[in-house]
């Protein structure tokens, strides 16, 4: 079982929005709340103090390039290097009224000036340009993040857009399936804006946030059983319209998630077969009603 983890948010927006032009992924990334740490008393949306809000994923298109990993230019750097005195390009983060903003800029040399929007300040910094600064064309990668750490699953570009890519990292040093289903269940807490669970430890409320959202402990028990079915597709070669039927077929359980391995276990069961039959999974069980002030993780 995968836990939610905020070094996943980046390919959990592509897992939710595939095909997002650049632009756009920088917009969707400004839309992220990170705050106090994870607290069971505060509404899952309630991010808390938001004077000690994280400025994290809102930097703009500078940030989502240093995410992607993208090589910066050479050409940009030998550009810099013939003006007698190199100025600082500052992102800075701002909100509005509680919201995050488009980021500013300001650039520190011998006189330092601000600009309100990345076009005012090409305007007058052309080298500032992030086509100029970072290498686009670049068409794979992994995240990384400065500040929340990587995530070992890898985008791919088409046609100037960006996806997650539908399979896993060859050479990785975590469970593949872990990755994958933590991608999932970080994009299920960004569509239900459960931002507390984005606070300092919050991967130890996971159970409890699935609990609490069904629909999110479906999405949860429907990647981890296309995960295994998509295992069993590799090793006995079926065609994509066995491995599609396959899918049709086999009905999506929701598992009480008392033991962290016990819904992988039972649907990897499920799944997994050595005659081409499928075996129907065990019926749900009912999760039982807890107390109002007890916590059950």
């Amino acid at each position: 079982m995968g836990n939610v983890n905020t070094a996943y948010i980046p390919p959990a927006i592509l897992y939710l929005n595939p095909g997002l032009t650049r632009e756009e992924f920088a917009q969707e990334l400004n839309k992220i709340r990170v705050g106090d740490p994870t607290d069971h008393h505060r509404e899952w949306n309630d991010f808390g103090d938001p004077k000690k809000e994280k400025p994290y994923f809102h930097g703009g298109i500078f940030e989502l390039g240093d995410i992607l990993q993208l090589h910066q230019r050479e050409r940009w750097f030998y550009e810099c290097a013939q003006e007698e005195e190199v100025p600082a390009l500052v992102v800075v983060r701002y909100k509005k009224r509680n919201i995050w903003q488009e980021p500013r800029y300001r650039v520190e040399g011998r006189r330092t000036r601000s600009y309100p929007s990345l076009a005012n300040l090409v305007k007058e910094h052309p080298q500032y340009n992030p086509d100029k600064v970072f290498d686009w064309s670049k068409s794979s990668g992994s995240f990384h993040s400065i500040f929340v750490g990587e995530c070992e699953w890898e985008w791919k570009k088409r046609e100037d857009r960006y996806f997650l890519s539908e399979y896993p990292p060859i050479k990785s040093r975590a469970q593949p399936e872990g990755i994958y289903s933590s991608i999932v269940i970080t994009a299920e807490a960004i569509k239900a804006q459960a931002w507390n669970l984005f606070g300092w430890e919050g991967y130890n409320h996971t159970r409890r946030f699935l609990v609490d959202h069904p629909d999110a402990q479906t999405a949860h028990a429907k990647a981890l059983q296309n995960w295994w079915i998509w295992k069993l597709a590799q090793t006995t070669r079926r065609t994509n319209n066995g491995l599609l039927r396959m899918r049709l077929e086999m009905p999506v359980q929701n598992i009480p998630l008392t033991d962290q391995s016990a819904l992988s276990r039972v649907i990897r069961e499920g799944v997994d077969n050595h005659n081409g039959y499928i075996r129907p999974l065990p019926p749900p069980m009912a999760i039982p009603p807890r107390p109002n002030n007890e916590i059950p993780f």
